[in-house]
């Protein structure tokens, strides 16, 4: 083989390997995941997923948009204009993300106790998803308001409601946590599943890719 073409076959080599190297999850035990494993299992990763949502400011008693002063500032820390607002969709009941929590309880170097393996070993009942980053203003919605807007939507099958929601409040912000039930179970055929919601006049919306929520050789959610 010619000089030239064995340098590209070991680049062709090198950048293969790198191409399909496994995630952190696949090749180390929980326990030795560094801080920054654990932000990117509950920030970014396959159970994790952000994105951008605009909240348009509600009207104001002189008709227009904002917090005062023609419609600009309005308290949030957002300016004028109406704010944007960066959340993220976590599907809570996910092995990998609870791994991720009680990693992130005991430190780097903690052992795991009772408390932590009452966590792991949990069997939720449902489907748990929490959207933090929402702006703190709809941390009064009642259970009621957040269930009627949620769903879990798959192609060709009915969309799953939600049975539990809550507004919890986290750091400025505020999470919802939603409670889909398992009767109707999310599979691997169904390829993909979308959260939907509507948070004021914010539509909230993430697919998800199940073919890469498997995790210990089984769909994880």
């Amino acid at each position: 083989m010619r000089p030239r073409a064995l340098a590209l076959s070991v680049v062709c080599l090198l950048g293969c390997a790198v191409l399909f190297a496994a995630d952190f999850w696949e090749e180390k035990e929980f326990t030795a995941w560094s801080d920054k494993d654990v932000e990117k299992m509950m920030t970014n990763s396959p159970w994790a997923k952000r994105l951008t949502v605009v909240f348009p400011r509600p009207p104001t008693e002189s008709g227009g948009r904002g917090g005062g002063r023609g419609g600009r500032g309005g308290g949030g820390g957002f300016g004028g204009g109406s704010p944007q607002a960066r959340l993220i969709v976590r599907w809570q009941s996910a092995l990998p993300v609870r791994q991720a929590v009680v990693r992130a309880q005991i430190g780097s170097d903690g052992a795991v106790g009772p408390d932590a393996r009452a966590v792991l070993d949990q069997n939720a009942p449902g489907y748990f998803v929490v959207v933090s980053g929402v702006p703190g203003q709809f941390g009064r919605l009642s259970p009621e308001a957040l269930m009627a807007e949620a769903r879990l939507e798959r192609k060709g099958k009915e969309p799953i409601r939600p049975v539990q929601a809550a507004a919890q409040r986290e750091g400025r912000g505020v999470a919802l946590a939603y409670v889909f039930p398992k009767d109707e179970a999310i599979v691997l055929d169904d390829k993909d599943v979308e959260f939907v919601t509507k948070v004021g006049d914010a539509t909230i919306k993430r697919k998800f890719k199940l073919e890469d929520m498997v995790y210990n050789d089984q769909l994880e959610l």
